[in-house]
């Protein structure tokens, strides 16, 4: 799915807190590679994608920012440490990332993953910083049982106050 949905134009506004929920299959065939660059794949996210930043290794500290989820490869950002066999990590880049340590922004790891060969139900939730204060935070849940939770982030500065939550495909 490639889709972008722009919560200002279909709701009126952009919400301070965002939840979406979706179901993953992965066929029992799915592999992860183990050299450190093929084999994972991105799941949906939220992004305020301004300002030419915020994603791909582009960054635009306040204005611009993204959060999602991904299916890492083995050797990667993921060491394979907790069993799982389609383990999921968040990737955020936040007005807090340092473009020359965090290329890609900031890996979070999930403590509960998904399965092959079954639906896996994923919730994940983001509440926005109070403008120019890091405090904004994600919360995920794998099968209605909490898997990650995190907060600290910077997605908006003062000068920013405005922007606000939008799904993204980042």
């Amino acid at each position: 799915m490639n889709e972008r949905i722009y919560l200002e134009n279909a709701v009126g506004y952009e919400p301070e807190v965002a939840h979406a929920r979706y179901e993953l299959y992965v066929p029992g065939d799915f592999k992860k590679w183990n050299d450190g660059i093929n084999g994972g794949t991105k799941l949906p996210g939220w992004a305020g994608h301004r300002e030419g930043g915020g994603a791909g290794g582009h960054h635009n500290q306040g204005a611009a920012w993204s959060v999602r989820m991904n299916t890492p490869c083995q050797g990667g950002t993921y060491d394979g440490s907790d069993g799982a066999e389609v383990p999921f990590t968040s990737q955020v880049y936040d007005g807090s990332v340092d473009p020359d340590e965090h290329e890609y922004g900031y890996v979070h790891r999930w403590s509960r993953g998904g399965s092959k060969g079954e639906w896996t139900t994923i919730d994940y939730r983001i509440t926005m910083n109070t403008p120019g204060k890091a405090d904004g935070s994600l919360e995920g849940w794998v099968n209605s049982e909490k898997a990650f939770e995190h907060d600290g982030y910077l997605f908006r500065d003062r000068d920013h106050a405005q922007h606000a939550c939008r799904p993204s495909n980042a």
